[in-house]
């Protein structure tokens, strides 16, 4: 019923919305995939001698870099609107990470580790499962947020930006040191996930300004997964620690015990997240002053992929009309 479901969705949408400024991220991501592909038809077709070198360029480079555009597509979308563009990346970041994982335990690994393979397995169902839902609150549930904060769509859009562009200035020196020390490689699985969980983290927190702040995160008032969240990036940051502690410091079991209980987490992320998600959109519905939150049926999808105008002020989303205080 849901695959179903979600062929009909994809097609009805566009391929493509007027982006304006955006389509210089929309160009970034198209050349990544553009990259992604002809270093993959480099590394079948090209000599022995240069394929671990193309391996190390989409394993090391590429896939992290392409896997971390998702989000800035994800703020991209939020304000143009989804379109089947948006849809085909995620397909297309889900197939280079699987084909990633599945390379790496089935042709690299002489001797695979089967409780880590089981993990993954199920990290990579509860992305396929789970992950596309929930973009598509996440999309409705800026805009609903746009309609209830007293901020506009651009300056939401920059406030999370600006984060991802943090991200980006602790990952892309990390990744090219990394392809030129690959015994390194052990720790580049948490520190990835470690800046991945802390920008959506902070996506979701600045959809609220009275709540993005850190007293907030330690109160009662927060969400338990905003609380794992904050508790995966500590394990993930301490994991990278260990991983660049030698053998004699740190046993090897150790370390492995710490990889397969992050991807374990990592799994349980995906799962949660879609639960939070729905959870954050219904509260934006409720309080929402919109026409869409007086129907009995919300269609978060096709909320998600109406076209916008990308700068539009708050102002233009107020009520008309205004109450008359009649004193008695």
């Amino acid at each position: 019923m849901y695959g179903k479901q979600a062929l009909t969705n994809f097609y009805r949408l566009n391929f493509a919305n007027k982006s304006g400024w955006f389509i210089y991220a929309r160009v970034y991501i198209f050349l990544l995939q553009v990259a992604l592909l002809v270093t993959l038809l480099l590394s079948i077709f090209s000599g022995t001698c240069r394929v671990d070198l193309w391996q190390k360029v989409i394993r090391n480079i590429l896939i992290p870099l392409d896997f971390a555009s998702v989000p800035l597509h994800t703020l991209v979308c939020s304000v143009i609107g989804m379109d089947k563009i948006y849809i085909l990346h995620l397909i297309c970041s889900g197939i280079y990470w699987n084909c990633q994982t599945s390379y790496r335990f089935l042709f690299v690994s002489e001797n695979p580790d089967y409780v880590r393979l089981v993990a993954s397995i199920l990290s990579i169902l509860a992305y396929w499962i789970f992950n596309f839902r929930t973009r598509i609150l996440y999309l409705s549930t800026f805009r609903f947020s746009v309609n209830n904060t007293s901020m506009n769509n651009r300056t939401l859009f920059r406030r999370i930006f600006k984060w991802w562009i943090l991200v980006h200035l602790v990952l892309v020196p990390y990744i090219i040191w990394l392809l030129f020390h690959p015994k390194s490689n052990s720790i580049q699985f948490h520190l990835m996930r470690a800046l991945f969980i802390s920008f959506e983290l902070k996506m979701y927190l600045a959809l609220t300004p009275d709540i993005e702040k850190w007293s907030y995160i330690f109160s009662t008032r927060s969400y338990l997964l905003e609380k794992f969240y904050v508790f995966c990036v500590l394990f993930h940051f301490f994991s990278c620690l260990t991983g660049l502690a030698s053998d004699s410091i740190v046993p090897y079991q150790v370390k492995r015990s710490l990889k397969i209980i992050g991807e374990t987490m990592w799994a349980i992320r995906w799962v949660w997240l879609y639960f939070y998600a729905k959870e954050k959109l219904e509260d934006f519905v409720f309080q929402c002053i919109d026409e869409d939150s007086d129907s009995d049926f919300f269609d978060e999808f096709e909320f998600a992929s109406k076209t916008t105008n990308p700068w539009k002020t708050i102002s233009e989303y107020e009520p008309k009309r205004t109450l008359e205080i009649v004193n008695v």
